[in-house]
This record gives C-alpha cells, structure tokens and sequence, in this order.
C-alpha cells in the first residue's frame, strides 16, 4: 500500500517513555516487522539512539535485518536525552555517577539535613 501510494521508505522512531506516541522503544524489532509485513518498500530506523544501547549490538542487529532483507534496510543514528529519571534507567553502565544521580544524591542529603 505505502509503496503504491508512491512511497520508497518508510523510518520509525525511537522513542522512551512517551505514552501513546505511535513509535516503540525498540527500533530494530519494529523495522523488522514492518518490513516483514511489505514486499518492496524499504525500511529502517529514523534514529537508534546510541546513548541508550550497545552500539557493536546495534550494528550486528541491522547487520543481520540487511541480510535477511537485502537493500531494503536503513540505520539512522543519533543521540537524545529524555528526562533525568528514564536517562538513568536506559544508561547501561549505572555504576559510573550521572548528572541526575549526583542531584538525586545531594537532593536526598539536603532531606536529611532538614
């Protein structure tokens, strides 16, 4: 249908802790997907935000979509923030201390103080 209505490509967003918005928080999954669902259009992520994921994990992942679906397959890259809370939980080294933690940290001292 979208190839027909004159489409080539078709990118999904990565997105985290949105609600309702029509994206996911797992890029590769929902490009896979899509593309299974259609024959000729190609498809792939609009951003993968590597601050939230392994980027060598990443690029074995689309790796092995463009394999699976030669030609077919796009990988955007890109860096975001979200708020300080969801930043923390996506980080995947949580034993290094992050600008939201530090606040947490001295924000729980500052309670005790008083």
């Amino acid at each position: 249908m979208a190839h027909q209505a004159g489409y080539a490509r078709y990118s999904l967003a990565e997105h985290h802790a949105a609600g309702g918005v029509a994206a996911g928080s797992s890029p590769e999954v929902m490009t896979a997907c899509v593309t299974l669902a259609t024959s000729r259009i190609g498809v792939g992520s609009g951003t993968v935000l590597l601050n939230h994921h392994s980027p060598f994990r990443i690029a074995e992942t689309f790796r092995l979509l463009h394999g699976m679906f030669s030609g077919r397959i796009d990988l955007g890259l890109g860096h975001a923030g979200a708020s300080p809370l969801v930043n923390l939980a996506l980080q995947r080294d949580r034993s290094r201390p992050t600008p939201a933690r530090r606040l947490h940290r001295t924000a729980r001292r500052g309670a005790q103080l008083a």
